[in-house]
């Protein structure tokens, strides 16, 4: 277990040193987006690993969030059923997450389901982490040594099959995928009220192109950024009818 965890610092010390690089790199670029575009009332929830930065008047008691990329912590989606009486249903198919939450017990308010999110409805190759243990897995289009084949659904499949209309908070960690399952997520009629993304431009968007432009359809799609961590890597964006 202390390895475990030694090998967690170490990929977060890896994780904060490419961020610091890449804070200078877009500054140096000039670029406009990494600051938030309107101001609410936010809060913190979780670790500070697997957190995230909510609007907390845009969460009803007994709304449906869906969370994708559990990994090996939860605590985001354990506060928002503490702090809000929220219902969590939680989607990630890969191995190291299967065995951990298969490991522990959990509240009636949070429902698993081993199956990745992704821009089409069909089985996806993941590649592992760099790192024995850890829990990232990545979407990719190639297989790699160690990779695995998992399901993956559209979001509006996963809704459909589920029995629901409405989807009152979407969390996307999933490694390079988010890019995929926001393409489709904007050409249905699905809109969170909102939407919290890490963007993994180190898997496959080095000059963060794709980044701005999903950025820019988001807000297109009545969308606006109320909270920005590590620099426009975690984004968190809420309806600009539901904001204001």
């Amino acid at each position: 277990m202390s390895e475990l965890r030694d090998a967690m610092r170490q990929v977060k010390v890896l994780r904060d040193s490419y961020r610091l690089a890449q804070r200078w790199k877009l500054r140096l670029q000039g670029l406009e987006w990494l600051k938030a575009d309107v101001q609410c009332d936010s809060v913190f929830i979780g670790t500070d690993y697997a957190g995230w930065t909510v609007c907390p008047r845009l969460i009803a008691p007994g709304m449906l969030a869906y969370c994708a990329g559990v990994g090996m912590d939860a605590s985001f989606d354990l506060g928002l059923i503490e702090r809000y009486q929220v219902t969590v249903h939680a989607f990630d198919p890969t191995p190291v997450s299967l065995r951990w939450v298969q490991s522990r017990s959990w509240p009636a308010q949070w429902t698993f389901h081993p199956v990745g999110l992704g821009g089409s409805d069909g089985v996806a190759s993941f590649a592992p982490p760099a790192v024995d243990g850890h829990a990232s897995f990545s979407i990719t289009a190639d297989k790699t040594p160690g990779s695995v084949e998992a399901p993956i659904k559209r979001l509006s499949t996963l809704a459909r099959e589920l029995g629901h209309r409405e989807i009152g908070l979407l969390k996307l960690d999933i490694e390079g995928a988010e890019f995929d399952v926001l393409e489709d997520m904007i050409a249905t009629n699905l809109r969170p009220a909102q939407i919290l993304v890490e963007f993994h431009p180190m898997i496959n968007d080095p000059e963060w192109a794709r980044t701005r432009e999903m950025i820019s359809n988001l807000r297109a799609a009545g969308y606006r950024t109320f909270n920005c961590k590590h620099d426009g890597m975690n984004l968190s964006f809420g309806r600009r009818d539901l904001l204001h």
